[in-house]
């Protein structure tokens, strides 16, 4: 340890993850993908197709129950490899995740 910091060697298995276990992309790759995922690509992802992606789609009751959610999320449901919630009356379209140490949140509000 050094100055609190503890080397590690990285493992030669960082890169063997599960297809939905990470995204290897530059800063500028993905504020492309946010363009698009904000309506400011329509010849990528058109108006109708992003209303198909976000789309509430399943309930999901139990979202609510963790950390920040439970009191301030008022419904919280499943969309097209997103998480929709109503936050204080505003939907909030979301995904977070986590791999080998390193995390990850998008959250976008539409209007």
């Amino acid at each position: 340890s050094r100055n609190g910091w503890v080397s590690l060697t990285p493992k030669p298995t960082y890169y063997r993850l599960a297809p939905a276990a990470g995204v290897n992309a530059s800063a500028s790759d993905m504020a492309q993908w946010l363009l698009a995922h904000t309506g400011h690509r329509p010849d990528v992802l058109p108006a109708p197709l992003l209303a198909t992606l976000h789309a509430p789609l399943i309930s999901t009751p139990g979202e609510m129950r963790s950390g920040w959610r439970h009191e301030r999320v008022d419904a919280a449901s499943y969309a097209l490899g997103w998480r929709v919630f109503d936050y204080a009356g505003h939907q909030v379209i979301f995904h977070a995740g986590a791999v080998q140490g390193y995390r990850g949140l998008v959250a976008l509000l539409p209007e």
